[in-house]
């Protein structure tokens, strides 16, 4: 997106689903229920309705796993909501044995607002996954929210990737899987004992320089 604000750039990559793939309805007992076409009744799944700071109403959803090690918080991309992301999320829970947390942003599905609301970075090791052929968010948008985590792990950018298929790559199960075993393995020991991923955008004395910042969740 060049030399556009970032305002502007939020604004060109505001693509939710119209109308929503999905529903929200309270039960009697005050559970919140998330329904619509094609998705499958789940026991494990448990909703929430998040009032944030601007006072918009951000619908959370909690995917859970019996045997769980982790919970994966997954942001999801901007041309999809929660509803569109249902089978994804059963076959990573059932995959990758963990429980799935997961959101829509302000203005998608049954989220309200006009997405104003800005994301806050976690406290929490960051896993970024972005195509390289992305068409719709530039992979420098992926590059640029890589830097400015504060736990790093590898990145993951997907040879020929565009903007909706990256779960189509071997890579990409196969790098969640890595980085799991990373998060089981440093709960454990403290230690990852892995190499650093080269990044395709620097150069090897740019490499050399950031090698610590890739051993960031030491």
């Amino acid at each position: 997106m060049g030399n556009v604000t970032g305002s502007v750039a939020a604004r060109l990559a505001f693509f939710p689903p119209e109308p929503a793939t999905y529903r929200v309805s309270r039960e009697q007992d005050g559970r919140v229920v998330v329904s619509g076409a094609g998705l499958s009744e789940d026991r494990d799944l448990v909703a929430h309705v998040l009032e944030t700071k601007g006072g918009n109403r951000i619908v959370a959803t909690f995917w859970k796993h019996t045997f769980a090690r982790f919970t994966l918080l997954y942001s999801h991309g901007n041309a999809a909501d929660l509803g569109q992301m249902h089978d994804l999320f059963l076959e990573l829970r059932a995959h990758l044995r963990v429980n799935i947390m997961s959101y829509d942003y302000a203005g998608y599905g049954a989220s309200t607002g006009k997405n104003i609301d800005k994301i806050r970075h976690v406290d929490c090791p960051v896993l970024v996954i972005h195509g390289t052929n992305d068409e719709i968010v530039d992979w420098s948008h992926g590059k640029r929210l890589w830097e400015l985590s504060k736990e790093k792990y590898d990145p993951l950018w997907v040879k020929g990737g565009g903007h909706c298929n990256l779960e189509a790559f071997p890579e990409y199960i196969k790098h969640l899987r890595k980085f799991l075993n990373a998060m089981e393995k440093l709960s454990i020991t403290g230690e990852t004992n892995k190499q650093p991923t080269h990044d395709p955008s620097d150069t090897e004395e740019e490499h050399k320089h950031n090698k610590c910042l890739r051993f960031g969740l030491r």
